[in-house]
């Protein structure tokens, strides 16, 4: 019954009253396909649903869309940006993902992803298309992942490198930032970056070797690390930028675990932009801007980007990046500290660490082995280990057990 008063109303409806019963009828089609017993495949609206959302940009001969326009007025708009809250939703259910496939979602998607857009044949404001612009681009990046054959086959790392490129160009853009999805980006093209690397991410996490070859053939290492910078000497810290800088440690993360010719394209370009995300005054740690996680993710970064290229890690010493992560766990961030801790370890394996390590000095002139004691003796605390008055441990068998 909603498949057929839907589908009625958006091809025979021209009255505004028409155009909002539909509106409501999809939000209530919205809500029931969030229900996994919910029949939208079998009754074929998933599939009509989908063209609808897609035929605007992709061309499809089936009757139902022979003729049909949507136009500039509000309604109409709404129905777009329903439309494609609607794929989102029904890419939950995996049984989806072929009739998603078939109504070349992907394709319909990229179609916003081009700069400096206007309002195209609809007819749009520039407030509605960044709107819309926005929307698609977040949709894709749910899609992107569950059909990762359709996003190559419309060169989608190339699509987005370009968009990328472009978002931290001098070309001309004012942006509205009145959309939730461009929270915090008004008049800047931090919105349009945020997202393309919100698509970004998850197709990297895939592990898929094809997609992240191709993404290094293009030079997505050297590009990514010139947004880092471009980001830091741009813009003020807050919440959007940080969440971008730690996106792309993520994806740079991901991209160079384990490939040591990868960590070589990061590079001492690379050390150089990593280190001053690791400076970190101990006053930003419970901001509320994202500082936290803004260094796990440098220092993860570290780990993956660095550890393992003999030739990074001795780059990284000479720049006293070993004194850095000294000095981060002398503020001893119990969110943080075995992470650094790790990552000191391994530098270990490196014959040139020892000397950085006995050279480094604290506050009050402390030493690196005083800091590491003084971490050990609050764990102990902290874990109740028991001591007998010379200072020795009392339970031989099990000492680390301790007691709560």
């Amino acid at each position: 019954a909603l498949k057929e008063a839907f589908t009625n109303l958006l091809i025979h409806g021209f009255r505004h009253y028409d155009r909002q019963l539909r509106n409501d009828i999809l939000v209530i089609a919205t809500l029931v396909a969030q229900n996994p017993g919910a029949p939208m495949i079998e009754t074929g609206f998933s599939k009509q649903l989908i063209l609808f959302a897609t035929f605007d940009e992709v061309k499809s001969h089936s009757p139902l869309v022979k003729g049909l326009k949507l136009t500039s007025c509000y309604e109409d708009f709404e129905l777009k940006k329903l439309l494609l809250n609607m794929l989102t939703v029904l890419a939950k259910d995996l049984c989806s993902v072929q009739l998603l496939h078939e109504g070349k979602v992907i394709l319909a998607l990229f179609n916003y992803l081009k700069p400096n857009e206007k309002g195209g044949a609809l007819g749009m404001s520039a407030a509605q298309y960044e709107e819309l612009q926005l929307l698609a681009i977040a949709t894709l990046a749910t899609m992107a992942p569950l059909l990762i054959e359709d996003y190559m086959l419309c060169q989608g790392n190339t699509r987005l490198l370009l968009f990328l490129e472009w978002c931290v160009s001098n070309d001309p853009f004012f942006t509205q930032g009145n959309s939730f999805h461009g929270t915090g980006g008004r008049g800047t093209k931090l919105a349009q970056m945020r997202f393309s690397l919100k698509v970004l991410n998850p197709v990297v996490s895939l592990g898929d070797d094809a997609v992240n070859v191709d993404l290094c053939d293009q030079g997505a290492i050297h590009q990514l690390l010139g947004i880092l910078k471009f980001t830091t000497t741009n813009y003020k810290d807050s919440a959007l930028v940080m969440e971008i800088q730690s996106d792309i440690l993520l994806i740079l993360s991901t991209l160079c675990e384990s490939n040591i010719h990868r960590k070589e394209l990061f590079g001492w370009e690379g050390v150089d932009t990593l280190i001053p995300f690791m400076k970190i005054d101990d006053k930003n740690f419970y901001s509320g801007l994202g500082h936290n996680r803004l260094l796990f993710c440098a220092l993860d970064c570290l780990w993956c980007c660095v550890m393992s290229c003999t030739i990074l890690e001795d780059y990284f010493l000479e720049k006293e990046g070993l004194f850095t992560l000294l000095d981060l766990l002398l503020l001893n961030q119990k969110n943080v500290c075995n992470l650094i801790l790790g990552i000191l370890v391994e530098f270990c394996d490196n014959p040139k660490t020892v000397s950085h390590i006995n050279v480094w000095r604290g506050k009050k002139d402390q030493t690196a082995a005083n800091l590491l004691i003084n971490l050990w003796r609050q764990e102990e605390e902290e874990m109740g280990v028991k001591h007998d008055k010379a200072g020795r441990i009392v339970d031989t068998k099990k000492p680390l057990v301790g007691q709560f």
